[in-house]
């Protein structure tokens, strides 16, 4: 989870030093952004499916990579149960922090 904490938090440094300047991100920044973070999340699911000892068909990591934000929670309920519709909830809150932070700041401090 450390490391989607590492992503999330260079994400919304990237999105709030951008509003600061003035400018937007790229589109080849944004997609990077996403790319990796699809790639932590994707990572720390196959980590903890192997820990927990949850069978998968071989592709389960792909699939989690380019459709983490369906799968994420869908597994999160499977392998916890109903404590996992707060953790997935939590996990969706925490990835979109870049663009929770830029659009705070956009209201508050540009508003």
């Amino acid at each position: 989870m450390g490391a989607i904490g590492l992503v999330v938090a260079i994400g919304s440094v990237a999105n709030v030093y951008a509003m600061l300047r003035g400018v937007e991100l790229s589109r080849g920044t944004a997609w990077l952004y996403y790319l990796t973070l699809s790639y932590v999340v994707a990572w720390w699911i196959e980590a903890d499916r192997k820990s927990r000892g949850i069978p998968a068909p071989f592709e389960y990591g792909a699939f989690a990579f380019f459709v983490w934000p369906l799968l994420a929670p869908y597994y999160l309920i499977q392998s916890r149960g109903w404590r996992g519709l707060a953790v997935a909830a939590g996990l969706l809150v925490f990835c979109s922090l870049p663009d929770i932070a830029a659009l705070l700041l956009d209201r508050f401090l540009f508003g």
